[in-house]
């Protein structure tokens, strides 16, 4: 690392075609790679690909989805939608060395859950210039350094290679006179909710009811068939345990 004139010069591999270049910034910034011209997000030492997802779902079709979720969550056809906004928020994507893949946020967000966005094998597109020009993208301010640190103690260390941009819709909406927020991304339709409103006290959960009653039978058939009272107990506790789970998987699982 040279200095030059109160900036560095730092020396980088390009993650795309491997070539090495020089580069001098004091701070992060967008560039091109002058070998391959991959749009590359640089910070410190690091170099990372910048990517973007395209939208597949127009905003009334979130919106539908959105609705559909508090359904099925139990809240009927009472919470109004009130506006919306599009734009791309960034993730920062790993790959271990076992080749799982996970994100981290690179932006500070109420909705901390859009780390489990899906990469799966959804098409991305270089995060050029232009295409920065023409949308509107949450700024990065959780750095690269920072999101290390979270795996400094990790076994396996993971490998950061992209900073992904992902569409959403954040939707502000009105339930029982109190203004609430939602998150669709708008590559999949997944909803994020991680402040939603509490059922009404009157409203039954159709799906958490089955299973009250699914957990109440299974109970009485086990008092009258399972015999001592030690079998009992340990039936009763694995029962009680698989009722918990998938009564938290029906509530929580939409989210």
């Amino acid at each position: 690392m040279n200095e030059l004139k109160g900036h560095y010069i730092i020396h980088y591999t390009c993650p795309a075609c491997r070539e090495e270049f020089d580069y001098s910034a004091d701070s992060s910034s967008f560039m091109d790679c002058p070998i391959c011209n991959i749009p590359l997000y640089v910070e410190g030492e690091y170099a990372v690909e910048h990517v973007y997802y395209t939208a597949q779902i127009e905003e009334l079709k979130a919106e539908d989805l959105l609705l559909e979720k508090l359904r099925k969550l139990g809240f009927g056809k009472e919470p109004m939608v009130l506006n919306s906004n599009f734009y791309y928020f960034p993730l920062w994507y790993f790959r271990e060395a076992n080749q799982n893949i996970y994100a981290k946020p690179a932006a500070i967000s109420l909705f901390t859950s859009i780390k489990n966005f899906e990469f799966g094998r959804k098409i991305y597109h270089p995060c050029n210039k232009d295409v920065m020009s023409t949308e509107f993208f949450t700024p990065v301010d959780l750095p690269i350094k920072t999101i290390r640190k979270w795996f400094k103690k990790d076994s396996q260390p993971a490998l950061l290679t992209r900073l992904c941009e992902v569409p959403v819709y954040l939707f502000e909406y009105n339930y029982n006179n109190t203004i609430y927020l939602a998150l669709v991304e708008a590559v999949s339709g997944k909803v994020f909710m991680d402040v939603y409103p509490p059922l009404h006290p009157n409203r039954i959960n159709t799906p958490l009811l089955l299973c009250l009653i699914l957990t109440a039978i299974v109970i009485l058939l086990e008092l009258l068939f399972i015999q001592g009272l030690t079998a009992q107990l340990v039936a009763l506790g694995i029962t009680l345990f698989g009722s918990f789970i998938l009564s938290q998987s029906l509530l929580v699982g939409y989210l």
